[in-house]
């Protein structure tokens, strides 16, 4: 649903003068609750009467913007403040924000594709968060030309290295790899930086688990468990997704 909403973003704002949405409401009220609650009608210029409804409708919140923005983690997180641990909550916040720094700063280097069009006439990122049964989830992603096409140019070193044990590098390679190393450093600086504050934001969560999409390639963990993945094809972007348990509220 965040993929769609982005691509259609970018595309109502790459060619808003030539481009039409049309939207047929569903005849499945929810689904159409939550067509209005993350704002894909709004973005369409549709005007829906249905009040959104239902606990896994209402708790969905969307946000977007080309700076990093701290103000956000308010947004999509400030209600939650005193069912988080310290730790947990810091790590959200570090890790939305990396995830932010990466997409301004990194994403948006290259064209997504040979075709310069298909590609947001901004540093924009996209995030979308919902809590249910317990479980706080934050998905962010941007429409940049991905974590794997970036490497050489954030880690020359670990690039060259690839290079040269002479192995092809893949998306899901590159994706793994680029993970790997951050955490080493990170364990030698003995704090949190780069990839490695986006896996970092669960561990403190006995049901966190990270999904990290780039490109054809992915890296999941829960817990300590890890495993890697290759796919035939891309979603031209990068995705992070987070979920973590949350505590009885405080009071």
């Amino acid at each position: 649903m965040l993929l769609f909403y982005a691509e259609l973003y970018t595309l109502l704002q790459n060619h808003s003068t030539r481009t039409k949405v049309f939207v047929r409401e569903s005849r499945n009220r929810k689904l159409n609750g939550v067509l209005k609650q993350v704002g894909i009608f709004r973005l369409c210029g549709h005007k829906c009467k249905l009040s959104p409804y239902g606990d896994d409708v209402v708790t969905w919140r969307s946000a977007t913007g080309i700076e990093v923005e701290g103000e956000r983690y308010d947004h999509i997180l400030g209600e939650y403040d005193g069912q988080l641990t310290e730790s947990l909550r810091n790590g959200l916040y570090d890790g939305m924000a990396e995830a932010m720094t990466n997409c301004i700063h990194h994403a948006y280097i290259k064209p997504r594709f040979d075709r310069h069009a298909d590609t947001p006439t901004e540093k924009r990122w996209w995030m979308f968060s919902t809590e249910r049964d317990g479980l706080l989830s934050i998905v962010f992603c941007d429409l940049g030309c991905g974590i794997p096409q970036t490497l050489g140019a954030r880690q020359p070193s670990l690039w060259a290295r690839l290079r040269a044990m002479g192995r092809e590098i893949g998306d899901e390679l590159a994706i793994r790899e680029a993970i790997e190393e951050s955490r080493s450093r990170t364990q030698m600086a003995h704090r949190g930086k780069g990839l490695s504050q986006l896996v970092e934001a669960v561990a403190d969560s006995p049901v966190g688990e990270m999904l990290l999409y780039s490109n054809a390639g992915a890296y999941w963990q829960r817990g300590t468990k890890i495993e890697s993945m290759a796919y035939n094809a891309s979603i031209s972007g990068t995705l992070v997704s987070w979920t973590v348990g949350l505590g009885k509220k405080n009071g």
